[in-house]
């Protein structure tokens, strides 16, 4: 007899909720909210008071300066976006709730050097940009063989008011599988996406 697909249903349900954009009101009231947080007082990579662009890779607030060397890097490391002049989807949102610049730097420079000048707004650009490079390209300052504090967030599924373990046990009952983790890089939407795909086959 055909499967239900209820579960998945769902599951589906829950993750498409996520993937509304965001009131551009209550996205507002919602930055407005996570810049008043000590650690988000300056931007991730140098002393601007005015972080009001992010890396959404990285979970990051930045300038407008500094957003401008993380385009530079190229989508394939770092995707930016404005805080005020973009639209949001909630998920997107989630990731801003949590993460802070000071959890971000606390990995991604983890391993800077005591007597290393950080760029402040009136540092040279070519200088900025190098340690831009050095600290998300070659990751010079981050702890080996450790996930950054985002793509960890991500992986225990906390991006979701339904938990990503909750979602998968759903989807098990109509979609046989022979893993229930998160791939690298991976959210809970792919993951719904890629079993329901799969199923398919």
């Amino acid at each position: 007899p055909p499967r239900s697909t209820q579960g998945v249903s769902s599951a589906a349900s829950d993750v498409y909720k996520r993937q509304v954009m965001v009131d551009p009101a209550i996205q507002a009231k919602e930055f407005a909210r996570i810049y008043k947080k000590h650690e988000n007082a300056k931007c991730a990579d140098c002393d601007n008071k005015t972080p009001r662009w992010a890396s959404t890779t990285f979970g990051t607030l930045v300038c407008i300066r500094c957003a401008g060397f993380h385009r530079k890097l190229g989508v394939h490391i770092t995707k930016v976006k404005s805080t005020a002049l973009d639209t949001w989807k909630e998920e997107q949102l989630n990731i801003y709730r949590y993460m802070t610049n000071k959890l971000a730097n606390d990995y991604w420079e983890y391993k800077l050097p005591s007597e290393y000048k950080k760029p402040v707004e009136s540092t040279d650009s070519n200088i900025a940009w190098q340690f831009i490079k050095d600290k998300y390209e070659k990751r010079l300052f981050a702890p080996k063989n450790t996930l950054d504090p985002l793509k960890e967030y991500l992986q225990k599924g906390a991006d979701s008011p339904t938990s990503t373990k909750e979602s998968i046990s759903d989807i098990k009952e109509v979609i046989p599988v022979s893993y229930t983790h998160l791939r690298a890089h991976e959210t809970s939407l792919h993951l719904v996406c890629r079993l329901l795909l799969e199923k398919k086959k």
